[in-house]
């Protein structure tokens, strides 16, 4: 028989993320401290999983803070103000998730919501006018008003490449969903003629590498 877990508590059996963020919140270290003490905990957190026979090994499950605010910095979804602080990356992820007040500004931290009926609340997202999707190679950027848009433009980093998709979707921003739903109800029909299912293995397949990578 084959096992997995979901995800492992990141926070340490002696609580070791918890007080070196403290600590580093406090200037009572660097931020190079910080970083080594999550990349130990990682590497113990894989060990024990491993040792006690688990067959499938949890990974980027780790997060110094919010893993909805984790997804945010990886697709480049940084509200301008923070930007504007022009601080360090870590620094950036933390004012948005605990505010900021210092020598380079004064900004609140992000909003946060209660994860359905559970006593968890994780860091909501802001997505401003213009969105850019930044990559390893390059990035995405969806105009004003991403979420009811008719185009998005693609480029790779390094090369004279800049290509504009354009599609056209009934109703306004994610409505187009259900718009599409009740077409295909009223259809009879099974499979999306706009979401295509092959279009949807494979954002999933992009989705299942970035994992992989961590």
């Amino acid at each position: 028989m084959q096992t997995a877990v979901i995800g492992y508590p990141r926070i340490g059996t002696l609580r070791e993320l918890k007080f070196a963020s403290e600590q580093y919140f406090r200037k009572e270290i660097e931020a190079g401290e910080l970083l080594q003490t999550a990349k130990e905990l990682r590497k113990t957190h894989w060990l024990t999983q491993k040792e006690a026979g688990i067959s499938f090994i949890s990974s980027n499950d780790f997060s110094f803070y919010d893993n909805m605010l984790d997804t945010a910095v990886l697709f480049g979804i940084v509200p301008k103000r923070y930007k504007e602080l022009q601080l360090s990356e870590l620094d950036t992820y933390f004012a948005m998730a605990r505010g900021y007040q210092g020598d380079s500004g004064d900004v609140k931290a992000l909003a946060m919501k209660k994860w359905f009926n559970t006593n968890y609340h994780y860091i909501v997202p802001e997505v401003e006018d213009e969105m850019v999707i930044i990559g390893s190679n390059g990035r995405v950027t969806i105009p004003n008003d991403w979420w009811n848009t008719g185009y998005f433009e693609a480029n790779i980093s390094g090369r004279e490449f800049l290509k504009r998709y354009s599609f056209n979707f009934d109703g306004n921003g994610f409505r187009y969903l259900l718009q599409e739903l009740m077409i295909m109800i009223r259809d009879k029909r099974t499979e999306c003629t706009r979401l295509f299912y092959d279009e949807s293995v494979k954002l999933l397949e992009v989705l299942e590498t970035i994992n992989q990578k961590g």
